[in-house]
């Protein structure tokens, strides 16, 4: 067993290092921990923070950093708490301060654009290019509410999509959900060929103890289960795959009237939300495609056009 380095930060065998690396643009430090099991094995990336304000993943992650013991790994955790740190501070959703990009849309990025661009070229060329499997952690972000769910890479090459599901499989969450995206960045990261997923949890600009402590019991079983953490591997075999979704956008800016909550089931043609102005004309109604659950929806009462309200699961 060998010591291990990743941006300027090197831990030997049996070993945890912290510390700061500094990001693309030279001066912005981004939080990052390694811990070097005392055995060889894999190589696992967890990112959380792309949206600053999706507080229970990575206040998980932080508390994964100070509680896992370099003892029971073989391999390596890579963690890095918080990725847009300067939006964090400020209590930015969404984008990033220096931009106002999404961070999560703009993978594979590019070295000679903006700052998010760049960060995401720097994610990708820094840390998706050292992992074996990657772990990106989300909440609903300020003005949003999900249920616990987690996403896939539908899209990548079947061993990588398999050891993807594999990983979703071994958390508590009911549900595993299909995604061809690849602008975000488990997506990007699965596209170069590395198993990644995209956990969701919690929301509105805060956590619980409950949610971080969930949140970290489902980290834990997936290192577990991709040969990381010592354990015995446990697998929910219960967990639906949804392989049919749908997702609405704000058509108008408006105000927004949701009459569904995360996690709550509904029948085909039901009323599920709708945007009007401030005296009650209606400018959108979203109806039930087919029957479902509600993964994660707007609660704020304030939308702009092209904002994200509902993201629906079929049974």
């Amino acid at each position: 067993m060998q010591e291990f380095s990743i941006c300027g930060l090197t831990a030997c065998p049996g070993e945890k290092t912290t510390g700061y690396v500094t990001g693309p643009d030279g001066r912005t430090t981004i939080p990052l921990a390694v811990i070097n099991g005392e055995r060889p094995g894999k190589t696992a990336l967890l990112t959380a923070g792309i949206h600053a304000c999706e507080y229970p993943g990575a206040a998980a992650a932080m508390e994964l950093i100070r509680t896992l013991d370099p003892g029971e790994i073989s391999g390596q955790v890579v963690i890095a708490p918080m990725v847009n740190i300067t939006s964090f501070y400020d209590r930015i959703p969404f984008v990033v301060r220096e931009d106002g990009k999404n961070l999560n849309r703009v993978f594979p990025g590019n070295p000679a654009g903006s700052y998010s661009q760049q960060l995401a070229d720097f994610i990708r060329r820094e840390l998706h290019s050292r992992a074996d499997c990657c772990i990106d952690i989300h909440s609903g972000d300020a003005p949003e509410m999900v249920m616990p769910f987690v996403y896939y890479p539908a899209g990548a090459a079947p061993a990588v999509r398999d050891a993807a599901e594999r990983m979703c499989q071994a958390m508590t969450v009911s549900c595993r959900v299909a995604s061809r995206s690849q602008d975000g960045a488990y997506g990007s990261a699965a596209a170069m060929g590395v198993p990644s997923i995209l956990i969701e949890r919690g929301g509105r600009c805060g956590y619980t103890r409950q949610e971080q402590a969930a949140y970290l019991e489902d980290l834990r079983r997936i290192l577990i289960a991709v040969g990381i953490l010592d354990g015995e591997p446990l697998f929910n075999a219960a967990q639906k795959n949804i392989t049919e979704s749908a997702y609405y956008d704000a058509e108008a800016t408006g105000c927004w009237h949701p009459y569904i909550q995360a996690g709550e089931r509904f029948t085909a043609g039901m009323l599920l939300g709708e945007v009007t102005d401030f005296f009650g004309e209606v400018y959108q109604r979203i109806t039930a495609p087919f029957d479902g659950f509600l993964l994660y929806g707007t609660v704020s009462l304030a939308v702009k056009k092209g904002e994200s309200l509902l993201a629906l699961a079929k049974d």
